[in-house]
């Protein structure tokens, strides 16, 4: 189900990834989109079709050079990260804080992906599975300023830096 999204939102959705993956087309329709899925077979393929003839839109990947951010450790190793003995990953919202619990880093890049809207990779080298917890105190709806983002990730032992990179991207364009 989606409510007022964006076009590359819709996208990302069918596609699987982060709207920060996503070149938009050329011209976009105007406004934002609203969509239910009631099918028992909720298919990618159904959804992506749906797109096409609905918005007149389809996508594909294409490796590009573009800004990315990369993930690296401020001093091996990462003083925020604990090594998990847990069994099964999961992600969980408690008291205004988001917990990770056996928790490979790719869980965290995509929570920084969707709040910087900037592709982040992952050049810690870091393999394990970690426990990891960070205070969510901005406001809701809304994403971490620059500062605030710096200090999350300064208090994992970790930084982030800017760079360019040929990464998947998905690129979407008018339907023919």
């Amino acid at each position: 189900m989606g409510r007022n999204v964006s076009l590359e939102q819709v996208m990302a959705l069918a596609y699987q990834c982060n709207p920060s993956q996503i070149i938009p087309p050329a011209t976009q329709p105007p406004g934002h989109f609203d969509f239910l899925v009631t099918v028992p077979d909720a298919s990618q393929e159904r959804f992506k079709t749906a797109i096409r003839r609905k918005l007149g839109y389809t996508a594909h990947w294409e490796t590009r050079n573009t800004k990315v951010l990369l993930l690296e450790t401020q001093t091996p190793p990462p003083s925020g990260l604990q090594v998990s003995t847990a069994k099964g990953e999961n992600v969980s919202f408690n008291n205004g804080t988001l917990e990770f619990t056996h928790a490979r880093l790719g869980s965290l890049l995509g929570f920084l992906e969707q709040f910087l809207n900037q592709p982040v990779l992952d050049r810690t080298g870091l393999t394990n599975f970690y426990d990891f917890s960070i205070e969510r105190n901005w406001p809701i709806p809304g994403s971490p300023d620059p500062k605030t983002t710096e200090k999350i990730i300064r208090g994992l032992g970790l930084k982030l830096v800017p760079g360019n990179d040929s990464v998947p991207m998905l690129v979407v364009d008018k339907a023919r």
